[in-house]
């Protein structure tokens, strides 16, 4: 589904919440910016060097609880009705926030943040 709609779109917003004293919070801001993008992945030990182009969705992503304004650009988001809400369970949201971490750990410094934002992406194949 967030592919289609990323595919269908020039760009998605998603507010990641989870149930907190039963109560939505939200804990990841996604912004899906393209689902047409190749990323290089592989391996370039001594023994094996090889690189090959996966298809991935890239996107930006946000933790509101790191400063203040994070905090307001997720007010804003919150408020905004063209952005989608997602409840997950709490450790579902952990598990994204590790991925997402992840991936932006495979890029090069310089290309990890934009605008306040952290840069990541999303595999939409597995390597063969």
């Amino acid at each position: 589904m967030l592919r289609y709609q990323c595919e269908t779109n020039s760009s998605y917003r998603i507010l990641i919440q989870v149930s907190r004293n039963s109560k939505p919070t939200t804990v990841i801001l996604v912004w899906m910016m393209g689902a047409n993008i190749r990323v290089a992945a592989g391996s370039m030990d001594d023994a094996y060097k090889e690189i090959q182009p996966l298809a991935a969705i890239k996107l930006l992503y946000l933790n509101p609880s790191q400063d203040p304004v994070s905090k307001a650009v997720c007010k804003s988001w919150e408020r905004d009705l063209a952005v989608h809400h997602i409840e997950l369970l709490d450790s579902d949201s952990n598990q994204l926030l590790h991925l997402l971490a992840a991936s932006t750990q495979t890029l090069a410094p310089s290309l990890q943040q934009l605008n306040g934002f952290q840069v990541g992406y999303l595999r939409t194949e597995t390597k063969s």
